[in-house]
């Protein structure tokens, strides 16, 4: 008991930090963001383009630009504050997805663009947050004269994972009160439910 009620005046301190809970908070909503495409994506792909021979080489395409672009926004990193490419990244990736809603069964390659184009984006995603992160967990050991990096990062992996389940029940939510099918034939309207979810929720995320 008491070493609970040691771990829970510890995470209550931390959270008391402005700027972690702000960073947390930001990466959870850009997580929930990242996450709904991610969740949808063989859905939109297969209903809406009508491409569903497409979807390994469009997810090749998106996770090879992300993974492309790690060395440049590391570079960049050097030169440019993190948080303000982070938020340039982000600001980019929603002028990039919104067209995403409106493409049909001949926007295929338009849509690898958009793929490549924001699989890029996602890089800033992979390395700007938990570097801020790191740094943050440094000044606190500075300040304190205490280590507690564990509890950052324990804190930090409880809010991936809560985002990416957020994600997943806001996608699919939304769909089942449309009464979207994944498996019989759709309507109109809910086809456009599923192109607007895929492509326009992820946005609002991102803007907040």
């Amino acid at each position: 008991d008491r070493d609970r009620l040691i771990l829970f005046r510890e995470i209550r301190s931390l959270f008391a930090e402005v700027p972690f809970r702000r960073l947390l908070m930001a990466f959870v909503l850009n997580g929930i963001a990242n996450g709904i495409p991610a969740a949808l994506f063989i859905l939109f792909v297969g209903h809406v383009l009508d491409a569903e021979s497409q979807v390994g080489p469009l997810l090749i395409l998106y996770f090879g630009a992300a993974m492309l672009s790690v060395p440049f926004w590391i570079w960049m990193g050097k030169r440019v504050p993190k948080h303000r490419l982070w938020m340039l990244a982000v600001a980019l990736a929603c002028a990039v997805f919104a067209p995403a809603p409106f493409l049909g069964p001949s926007d295929v390659v338009l849509f690898a663009v958009i793929s490549g184009v924001s699989g890029f984006l996602a890089g800033a995603d992979l390395i700007f947050p938990p570097s801020m992160n790191a740094d943050l967990a440094e000044q606190d050991r500075v300040r304190s004269k205490r280590s507690r990096a564990g509890l950052y990062f324990a804190l930090w992996g409880m809010g991936n994972k809560a985002a990416m389940g957020l994600a997943v029940a806001f996608g699919f939510g939304i769909l089942w009160l449309g009464e979207f099918s994944a498996t019989e034939e759709n309507s109109p309207a809910s086809l456009s439910l599923l192109a607007f979810t895929y492509g326009w929720t992820p946005i609002l995320f991102k803007l907040a």
